[in-house]
């Protein structure tokens, strides 16, 4: 500081620039507003100023002043600290205290919960000690000769609108007609088609005086009957199917039609592709019955449709989940263009046997892409709501 007084003493003659400098630090200083008032009164008399700092005294008074200004006693800055951390540590009262109910609640949980009248936890089996009795088969019941009073109406109002619906469901015990809609009515059958095209083939060796093994010798475009059969049954397999139709027809068209007139099949077709409910259901009755086909043969075919494959659990296969042993013995068919879902076969459960057959065509009126979607759910539903009337049986 008295450095720079002096500097202005020798390069400065009547000027004030350090003059206005000094001033400005005095005034950035606490308890200097005083001083700077002094010195700004008489900033334009510079010897006014240049004869004071000859005084040294006067330069001892400064320093002093300065000093003391610029260096606070250290108890005026720490006498706050304690007061002013309170304030935080005060808060931080409420986050703990919030604290405390999860962990009284984490405590609880894990606590085993034990009657009040016994020292020690009652185990789970003792609330099994007098189970419920287990419905036993009344001695006298048939499953045979019953008859399930099936709700028809919960039945058909699973079946959306915008389509045109084809069913038929019989139970074959006693004979009696359970539900059926336009059996009469032809439609694409898809891939139940099939299951006549393969009795048709096995009937054909029968005809010829052959037995079930001629299937696994006989070749046609370079694959075993049996091969072609077991591909189109159990794959779905379109390219064997087409070879088999061509097998039948071309080669033995005269026979194939002897048999279908014998079967009564007037309204199915292979190319292009029709049937009916009725017809279908003919089929498939007298192939479970043993009236179509030689016991080897019949016990191929239904062999082949017993054989588990990928959608096993759509359409009728939904009864597999809702019937634990229950046996489904069918084949199920579905195209896009045109849309056709459908589902075709023979379903045995607590000593009943049902046939089933039902396909669904859209009619125009649902969205587009969405057809196929739409019908397979619905079938999806039928066949609940089926499945549902067969637990009558077991409180029997």
């Amino acid at each position: 500081m008295y450095g720079c007084f002096l500097s202005s003493k020798k390069s400065y003659s009547g000027k004030t620039k350090h003059i206005t400098i000094f001033a400005n630090i005095l005034a950035n200083l606490p308890h200097c507003g005083i001083i700077v008032k002094v010195f700004m009164r008489r900033l334009r008399n510079t010897s006014f100023i240049l004869n004071l700092l000859k005084r040294s005294w006067f330069l001892i008074l400064i320093g002093l002043f300065l000093f003391n200004a610029c260096n606070p006693q250290p108890q005026n800055t720490f006498a706050k600290q304690p007061i002013e951390e309170t304030k935080p540590s005060a808060t931080l009262v409420k986050p703990s205290a919030t604290l405390v109910k999860p962990s009284a609640t984490a405590t609880k949980t894990k606590q085993p919960v034990t009657p009040v009248s016994s020292p020690t936890p009652v185990p789970p089996t003792a609330t099994k000690t007098n189970p419920p009795p287990s419905p036993t088969p009344s001695p006298t019941f048939d499953p045979k000769s019953h008859s399930i009073d099936f709700d028809i109406e919960a039945l058909e109002d699973t079946l959306i609108p915008g389509v045109d619906w084809f069913y038929f469901f019989k139970d074959l015990d006693t004979d009696q007609v359970i539900i059926e809609h336009d059996i009469e009515g032809t439609f694409h059958p898809s891939s139940l088609i099939k299951i006549p095209l393969a009795s048709i083939i096995l009937k054909l060796q029968e005809d010829l005086g052959r037995d079930i093994n001629a299937i696994y010798e006989e070749e046609y475009y370079g694959k075993t009957l049996d091969k072609l059969m077991y591909n189109m049954i159990v794959h779905s397999d379109e390219g064997s199917a087409s070879i088999l139709e061509k097998y039948a027809t071309d080669g033995f068209l005269l026979r194939t039609k002897d048999i279908m007139e014998r079967w009564g099949l007037e309204k199915t077709r292979f190319a292009p592709r029709r049937s009916s409910c009725k017809e279908l259901a003919w089929v498939l009755e007298n192939l479970f019955e043993g009236t179509l086909l030689s016991e080897d043969s019949t016990a191929y075919l239904l062999g082949l449709m017993s054989v588990e494959t990928e959608l096993d659990y759509k359409y009728f296969g939904v009864i597999l989940d809702e019937l634990p042993g229950a046996i489904i013995t069918n084949k199920y068919g579905y195209m896009y263009v045109p849309t056709v879902v459908s589902d075709y076969g023979i379903i045995q459960y607590g000593g009943k046997t049902y046939l089933g057959i039902i396909v669904g065509e859209p009619d125009g009126t649902l969205p587009l892409h969405t057809e196929y979607r739409h019908i397979g759910a619905s079938i999806n539903a039928f066949a609940y709501v089926f499945a549902q009337h067969l637990k009558t049986l077991d409180k029997h």
